[in-house]
């Protein structure tokens, strides 16, 4: 870790020696449509996390991969629905039941047997 960041600032004081550096150009309201998403993104993961102890991790998952991929992949609704379902019911069952790890339980986790 540290001789990552010291590598990485060794490389930006030695750009900044070069003299060829440019400035960044975040261009908010060219890609505007971009920046969007990115902050709706975050809202959703920040709601994500706000849910997942009360709705569990299957439902909380479901349903913040069914909002991103809407927005990320738009038109493909089935392909959407069968991603955001059969991702955590794979992960659940390869994380909690197979490996027997503690996940956030909700309503359907409840309802299973194990």
């Amino acid at each position: 870790g540290s001789a990552a960041m010291i590598a990485g600032a060794l490389l930006c004081v030695l750009d900044r020696r070069s003299g060829k550096s440019t400035p960044v150009e975040w261009n908010f309201f060219a890609e505007r449509a971009v920046w969007s998403k990115i902050l709706v993104i975050m809202i959703l993961g920040v709601t994500y996390g706000l849910v997942l102890d009360t709705w569990g991790y299957m439902l909380a998952t479901a349903a913040f991969m069914f909002c991103a991929t809407l927005l990320i992949n738009r038109g493909h609704f089935v392909q959407n629905f069968l991603i955001s379902t059969l991702f955590p019911v794979v992960t659940y069952a390869a994380f909690a039941v197979a490996l027997q790890l503690s996940l956030p339980r909700g309503i359907i986790e409840n309802m299973l047997p194990f």
